[in-house]
């Protein structure tokens, strides 16, 4: 699944540079290759959002719904060991009855496996797999259909050595300081535990806010407002996972029935843990959006969008990529609020009591 239909993951990046007048052409330049020159070395090169076998690449092709939309696709032929192994067996019994019971010498056993490994290659079909992305460029921005950090770097290595400009992943940090304009020196990480020092508790930007979204669903009520979007509303669910930096027992997942309102959450927060992955929803009116954040990359996985009208293909994939822009809105808009408070001293001092009352109230209950 990718971003025309069903649940996906993804990754958004800052695009520093507008695509190249020749883009399609350097795109169509590095299509990936026929599937029979594939071996068992892994070959990448881009194909259409339509399959993974599409690789006319041209004005009819890679746009859907008004958005440049391509794959990174990946293939390689691998033979499963076993198999190999179960091969290389029947072949030396097979000389051995011709010997006469000798066993082959080492030059005869490397030969066997070398033809052995040939022949079950050109039987093996290629495992494919794609990397998808969406281009945005009235926002200057790269939606890259990945959750694994690895995948986003490959996708990123080829993708500036297709046209010549390297997108950016966005993360806390970066949001923060290069695009809302924030000094996140100047931010103390939020405290959340009242057993633990000061400046204990550091994991980032991105932790802190995980888990105060938390607070604000509880205490504060979870809903906010957003400039010419309406009025959103945001709660946490599981699974959670916890995280803190130092010794000792580092991360805690919770997975089963209310992880809320578990103990094991209570403590977590308790301990000076902040949440590094979890499942949130956040809807408007109607609309729900689910997913789950890791909280240090701001990767979205697991992503449901609200559901559609019957629409044409295109217009299926416009209405996606506008639910997409509306998280995305939503989601940095809430971010700033939570930044705009840690920011101020006062504000973040008060917030940091109010977060230690709640933490108490969450231990009694």
């Amino acid at each position: 699944m990718g971003f025309d239909s069903g649940s996906f993951a993804f990754s958004v990046c800052h695009m520093p540079a507008k695509m190249p007048d020749d883009a399609l052409e350097r795109f169509a330049g590095r299509k990936a290759p026929p599937l029979q020159y594939v071996k068992d070395k892994e070959e990448l090169g881009w194909v259409t959002g339509r399959h993974l076998l599409d690789t006319r690449i041209d004005d009819e092709t890679a746009y859907m719904g008004g958005y440049l939309h391509l794959v990174l696709r990946s293939a390689q032929r691998k033979i499963p060991p076993s198999l190999l192994k179960a091969e290389y067996k029947m072949a030396e019994f097979a000389m051995m009855e011709k010997n006469n019971g000798s066993s082959p010498s080492s030059k005869e056993r490397k030969k066997i496996r070398e033809e052995v490994r040939d022949r079950l290659m050109e039987e093996m079909p290629p495992s494919l797999a794609g990397t998808p992305f969406v281009y945005d460029p009235k926002n200057d921005l790269l939606y890259v259909g990945a959750s694994s950090r690895a995948k986003i770097d490959a996708f990123i290595f080829f993708f500036y050595d297709t046209v010549g400009i390297e997108p950016v992943p966005f993360s806390p940090e970066l949001i923060a300081e290069h695009f809302l304009g924030y000094s996140i020196d100047s931010i103390k990480p939020l405290s959340f535990s009242p057993h633990r020092a000061e400046g204990d508790e550091d994991g980032g930007l991105g932790r802190d806010f995980a888990t105060w979204i938390w607070y604000f669903q509880d205490v504060e009520g979870g809903t906010f407002e957003v400039p010419h979007l309406g009025e959103f509303g945001i709660m946490i669910d599981g699974p959670m996972c916890f995280a803190a930096e130092g010794p000792g027992a580092l991360e805690s997942v919770i997975r089963k029935g209310l992880p809320t309102q578990s103990a094991e959450a209570k403590a977590s927060l308790t301990v000076g843990k902040k949440i590094m992955k979890a499942k949130y929803i956040m809807a408007r009116e109607k609309q729900k959006w689910s997913f789950n954040l890791d909280a240090e990359t701001f990767n979205f996985q697991a992503v449901t969008l609200p559901s559609g009208e019957e629409l044409d293909v295109g217009s299926h994939f416009e209405e996606r990529m506008y639910f997409i822009d509306t998280m995305r809105r939503a989601f940095l808009h809430l971010f700033d609020a939570f930044l705009k408070r840690v920011n101020d001293p006062g504000e973040a001092d008060a917030l940091a009591a109010k977060v230690h009352a709640w933490v108490s109230d969450l231990k009694s209950l």
